[in-house]
């Protein structure tokens, strides 16, 4: 499979519900008939990127993401109680199961990689081969979101943290023009901003008048609140020292087009994963023309 002439790869990188820009690309790319050669990812980028590795449709791939839709993370059912992680990795897992079953590397379509990072020993590990429902799992194990994958002797977690867009990996694989997915943000100043004033300003207003049952909805409420706030902290401290080492392995691996579109959308806000679609359809459009002079 990988000895065929490799003419258009993907590399995807995270960003939690921001990583469905990458399904609005692929729609566009489906669409137009042009082909892709190769596919690596991280984290949702990882998600996604096995999806299209295995041949799977737009269509098919948007019904495996409405399932992570359906999960309500924050639900409290899901929280871990700081067990390894905040939330919970079993529905997760039955979800990894349905879209790739015990499908292997070797099951792929077209050459897939993906990366996580080996706890251990702070080193990045490329995938490509075993189960994809293990190696995408670690791959988008985001800590301290969700737990670390322990895969033949190693604590694996979320790539992004030590590669943030795989694109290295397909240019070992001699891929001829290569497209490159990073995706920003510039939320946290907004949310932390947001807290400040609910914790600070906010509740020093005068209170309306609530039914008992209002101050512990109220409470759970702000918990909740509380959790997405850590989230959002955690992955901007991860992301200001991943975002200096992706600007390297970018510069080194120069791909052909670096789609960087600002997703302003909260890393589990999956309200609206339709609107980050509509983003990757947008930015695929306007390099359409380009794209297609490669074929």
């Amino acid at each position: 499979m990988e000895s065929k002439k490799l003419k258009i790869g993907l590399a995807l990188g995270g960003g939690g519900v921001r990583g469905f820009v990458h399904l609005g690309i692929y729609e566009v790319l489906y669409e137009h008939k042009i082909p892709i050669s190769c596919v690596s990812g991280t984290s949702m980028g990882a998600i996604i990127g096995g999806c299209i590795a295995m041949g799977y449709s737009p269509k098919i791939t948007k019904e495996i993401a409405l399932k992570y839709k359906e999960l309500n993370l924050l639900s409290w059912k899901n929280f871990n109680f700081f067990k390894e992680s905040l939330f919970k990795r079993e529905e997760l897992d039955k979800i990894f199961d349905t879209a790739f079953a015990n499908a292997t590397f070797k099951d792929t379509e077209i050459p897939f990689r993906c990366t996580s990072v080996n706890i251990e020993t702070e080193e990045k590990v490329v995938h490509s081969k075993g189960l994809l429902k293990t190696a995408i799992a670690a791959s988008s194990a985001y800590s301290p979101v969700f737990a670390p994958v322990f895969d033949e002797g190693r604590y694996l977690i979320d790539g992004g943290i030590l590669d943030l867009v795989p694109v290295s990996s397909l240019r070992d694989l001699n891929v001829e023009k290569l497209i490159a997915v990073r995706l920003e943000h510039n939320l946290t100043k907004q949310f932390v901003s947001g807290q400040i004033y609910k914790k600070h300003y906010k509740k020093n207003q005068k209170p309306k008048k609530n039914k008992w049952y209002d101050v512990p909805l109220k409470f759970l409420q702000e918990k909740k609140q509380d959790v997405a706030f850590l989230i959002d902290i955690a992955v901007e401290n991860a992301s200001i020292a991943a975002g200096k080492i992706s600007d390297i392995e970018l510069e080194k691996a120069k791909p052909d087009l670096l789609f960087n579109p600002i997703v302003n959308i909260g890393l589990l806000d999956f309200s609206k994963m339709d609107e980050a679609i509509e983003i990757g359809r947008n930015i695929a459009l306007k390099n359409l023309d380009e794209i297609k002079s490669w074929i």
